[in-house]
């Protein structure tokens, strides 16, 4: 597809023909995993057909001699004389081309168009392949991290740099959609491992990814993420654009990519455009989810037709829950001398800000959990949770029935260890008599 990529899986049986340049001509594949060697193309395509077994497989060509080589494959549906896209897939310079095809039909023909780069003389090799595997099992989403492993950690070491990883099951948590992502287990952001993706100049025809989520109608979401612009050799200097999109695992597309959600059932969580960093950059996002989702899809996309293909890596994918808990209501009958209030787990999210009303009252109404001073009338306290333009609030009734105005108790959020500060005015009041009498003492002699 797009790097230099090691041989193409194992395959059940070995056929030697010589593939056709037109449609109607195209060699079949004699069984779902086969391989065709020995072809020389010395024009401007082969063809060759092949008919679906399963919802998926994986077609690789690579080159064997000759002055130059396939360049690109292309995969319809349909007949010869009605063809439809299904998808394609980019290589370079001795490099194997290869491409996962999802969303396929049982019984269903196929159709490989191998297009030659410049002219020459190519020769190559060229297999089909369905050994689709569930990825490694991972804990289930929760409220304080609904993407498992995003950091591509605890991925399968032998295939770092693999061209398959995804569709093989080797990175934990983690599936393809489209095109042929890789992952590395040097120089991620945190961690080792991280993913490389590339959109190859048009609509998917790149890399996809998605993970499982649990996404609620209503609910707010923080998105973070980090990624930084790689550039091989003849590649663009610019990623036009990255997603990041919720979709529904039983809302796929036919067409061009299966993998996709339909665009009636979707929504933009995160998106990048006009990226040239070459250092890793934070990006946050925040949204109210618009329906249930059960899928975070991640796929780079190019704006044009043709030209370079698009490389970036990504790491450090995060998706939490915008939540805020002003605590347990409080009422005050005498100077409580002890308690907790409030308890979390989680971690905060980062860049989060608070904001509590009234400030009367509040050691520090931006704090997460500022002291009260109990006032003599009853009082409720909001608290807002913020993150660029997203907010959720929570309130909490604070009554006094008797005389406390002495003492402080600390209003706590769940994302913060709960503590209680007391501080007594009366010793405060004891220490500043003492210094008076110091200041006040007339010197001797």
């Amino acid at each position: 597809m797009k790097k230099i990529l090691s041989a193409f899986l194992l395959v059940t049986l070995i056929v030697s023909a010589k593939a056709q340049t037109t449609c109607a001509t195209a060699v079949d594949f004699l069984s779902p995993d086969s391989c065709i060697t020995g072809n020389v193309l010395s024009s401007a395509e082969m063809w060759f057909e092949f008919t679906a077994d399963s919802a998926q497989t994986s077609v690789a060509a690579y080159r064997s001699g000759g002055t130059t080589y396939i360049r690109k494959i292309e995969v319809y549906s349909g007949t010869c004389g009605s063809l439809v896209f299904k998808d394609s897939s980019l290589g370079s310079t001795d490099s194997t081309v290869f491409i996962n095809l999802s969303g396929l039909v049982a019984s269903t023909k196929y159709y490989i168009k191998a297009v030659r780069y410049n002219t020459g003389t190519a020769n190559f090799d060229i297999g089909l392949n369905n050994q689709f595997k569930a990825p490694i099992p991972c804990a289930a989403p929760t409220a304080c991290g609904l993407v498992s492993n995003g950091g591509f950690e605890s991925s399968t070491a032998g295939y770092s740099g693999h061209f398959n990883p995804f569709p093989l099951g080797k990175v934990t948590c983690w599936r393809h959609t489209h095109g042929s992502p890789q992952v590395f287990n040097s120089g991620g952001n945190t961690g080792s491992w991280y993913t490389l993706l590339s959109s190859n100049a048009g609509t998917f025809t790149g890399d996809g990814i998605y993970t499982d989520v649990n996404v609620v109608a209503g609910h707010t979401y923080v998105l973070d993420f980090y990624i930084k612009k790689v550039t091989p050799a003849g590649t663009g200097s610019t990623v036009d654009n990255l997603y990041i999109k919720l979709g529904a695992s039983t809302s796929f597309a036919a067409l061009p990519s299966a993998g996709i959600p339909n665009p009636g059932s979707q929504q933009t969580a995160g998106h990048v455009t006009a990226f040239t960093n070459t250092g890793w950059t934070h990006y946050s996002f925040c949204y109210s989810a618009n329906a249930n989702y059960d899928r975070l899809f991640i796929y780079p996309e190019s704006n044009s037709s043709n030209g370079s293909n698009q490389y970036l890596v990504l790491d450090d994918v995060q998706l939490t829950e915008l939540t805020v808990n002003a605590g347990s209501d409080l009422a005050f009958s005498s100077c409580p001398s002890s308690g907790n209030l409030g308890s979390s787990t989680c971690a905060p999210i980062p860049g989060v800000t608070y904001s509590w009303l009234p400030v009367a009252g509040l050691s520090d109404p931006a704090s997460p959990n500022p002291v009260i001073n109990p006032v003599s009338s009853n009082q409720t306290y909001t608290v807002t949770a913020s993150v660029g333009a997203c907010s959720v609030t929570d309130a909490v009734n604070v009554t006094n029935s008797g005389s406390c105005s002495g003492s402080y108790v600390m209003l706590c959020l769940p994302r913060q260890q709960a503590q209680l500060h007391l501080i007594s005015l009366t010793v405060r009041s004891l220490i500043r008599t003492q210094l008076q009498l110091k200041w006040n003492r007339t010197p001797t002699a």
